[in-house]
Parts: structure tokens; sequence; C-alpha cells
């Protein structure tokens, strides 16, 4: 999470290829639920911003 709010209030290009290293890593033992309870608490643009996330992991899992 700390790399995701690098990311967006930040505009640290870095800290999201961190981000979506990270995720796509670990995507099958991350709780998805609690990741988006825990942003959605800190702030929804946030939780926007994971989302973007994990469905950018999603739809490169392949390559």
């Amino acid at each position: 999470m700390d790399r995701l709010n690098a990311a967006e209030f930040w505009q640290d290009a870095r800290s999201l290829e961190w981000s979506r290293y990270l995720l796509a890593s670990q995507l099958e033992s991350v709780d998805l639920i609690y990741l988006r309870e825990k942003a959605s608490e800190e702030n929804p643009v946030l939780l926007k911003r994971l989302e973007e996330t994990i469905e950018w992991v999603q739809r490169n899992e392949s390559d």
C-alpha cells in the first residue's frame, strides 16, 4: 500500500512499477478484500489506484 500511496500522491512512476511487481508476485496469496478495505479507509483515490493496479496485473500476468 505504501508504494501505491507514493505512486498516487507523489506521481512516483517507480513506486507504481514496484507495486505492480509486488502484487503480481504475490497475487495468489494476497487478501484482496483486506487491501480494498484498507485502501477505502485511507482514501477513495487510493482504492481507485489499487483497482487499476489489480486490473493491470491480471491483464498482464501471462506476459
